[in-house]
């Protein structure tokens, strides 16, 4: 009667066995998988071939294993075993479409090709090799036939170059910060202080706009169907329908030509111009301050007021301080009074024996042959 063989074996979907389970030159059968198991010189126990698993949710990957993700019913993650050895791998293969679900890798302690970040698959079609070289998990990827929308999950904290890579799509949702990325002959750096974009001719922005180069000068940025934001030397800005709004959504101020290229205060400013039925463009000089008072009820009255304050000095004399200085004396000061008291005129004049100054002036309302007197209603504009 000839003696039965009986494998050390398992129906449990999954099982493992483990290193005290098995001496050396000994397999064990999952009957339920349909794998079988040997322990190598390393004391670690590993499939006799490569082995695939489809996993549809949460999993913690087993060394020297293969999984067929799919993720047809949602993103999940596959973590990586915590305490791999030098040689030990393990196969991630798209099984439905990594670009609609991504998968996401945890690295479970360990880094992945250099970076402490988790690793994020989202190309259709692909196959990940993860190998352990001691210190890291570098990733061997291949894409198949079907693949190559898209390349993410690139990450890089500190420094770095992504290069030689080809990309038959879009580069999304990678995380690059002071590294760049090289595609041909154009590059675009990435993080840091400033984007450098060289030698793109179309670039897409999420919203719906592109920039657009026509020629060696003439550059673009196309704001949906209606605007755009254009560069000949100038900046323009265009609306080819309607009108052309700036608004401060939060009620903060819109400043035109106020500004140095650094955000802080400029005096010298180049003039701000308007082209509204001049036929071409022209200056446009603006009240800096204004306010509209008077003396009433035996006192000095604001109704309302913009960068100007004002103060009795003696009947009839006012005196102006602006909230913010002007640049210089030369400005102009336009009043209008009321006529106190009756119906003969009166007159709004610059003080006898003073000047304008950067931080006010003083006027004086007279009536002819009255002298001075006050007024209930005094208007004063001061243009620059």
């Amino acid at each position: 009667m000839s003696n039965k063989i009986v494998l050390k074996k398992s129906s449990v979907a999954l099982k493992v066995p483990t290193a005290a389970d098995l001496d050396y030159g000994e397999v064990a059968l999952n009957y339920a998988d349909g794998k079988l198991y040997f322990k190598n010189s390393s004391n670690i126990i590993q499939p006799v071939s490569d082995v695939y698993t489809k996993v549809t949710a949460n999993t913690t990957a087993l060394i020297n294993q293969g999984y067929l993700a799919n993720t047809s019913g949602g993103t999940f993650t596959i973590t990586l075993p915590a305490s791999p050895q030098i040689g030990n791998y393990v196969i991630i293969v798209d099984d439905n479409n990594f670009s609609t679900n991504p998968l996401y890798v945890g690295r479970n302690g360990n880094l992945i090709a250099g970076a402490a970040q988790d690793l994020t698959l989202d190309i259709q079609g692909v196959s990940v090799t993860l190998l352990y070289d001691g210190t890291q998990w570098n990733a061997y990827t291949q894409v198949g036939a079907s693949g190559g929308s898209a390349t993410t999950g690139v990450y890089t904290t500190d420094t770095g170059t992504v290069t030689n890579t080809m990309l038959a799509g879009s580069i999304a949702n990678s995380k690059l910060a002071n590294s760049s990325v090289t595609i041909g002959s154009t590059s675009i750096s990435l993080g840091g202080t400033s984007t450098t974009l060289s030698g793109i001719t179309t670039l897409s922005i999420a919203g719906g706009a592109t920039v657009t180069n026509n020629s060696s000068t003439d550059k673009y940025l196309a704001i949906g169907t209606k605007g755009q934001l254009f560069d000949d030397g100038n900046l323009h800005i265009h609306s080819s329908s309607g009108n052309v709004w700036i608004n401060s959504l939060d009620g903060g101020s819109i400043n035109l030509g106020l500004q140095s290229n650094s955000g802080t205060s400029s005096v010298n400013a180049n003039n701000l111009g308007l082209n509204a039925g001049y036929g071409s463009i022209a200056p446009v000089y603006g009240v800096r301050a204004w306010i509209n008072c008077g003396y009433v009820a035996s006192a000095m009255t604001t109704r309302a007021s913009g960068n100007l304050s004002v103060t009795r000095t003696a009947v009839g004399v006012y005196t102006f301080t602006f909230g913010t200085a002007m640049p210089d004396g030369n400005y102009a000061i336009n009043a209008m009074a009321q006529t106190p008291g009756s119906n003969s005129d009166c007159a709004v004049n610059i003080t006898n024996g003073t000047t304008p100054s950067t931080t006010g002036f003083s006027l004086t309302v007279a009536r002819y042959g009255n002298g001075n007197e006050d007024t209930p209603i005094l208007h004063v504009q001061v243009v620059r």
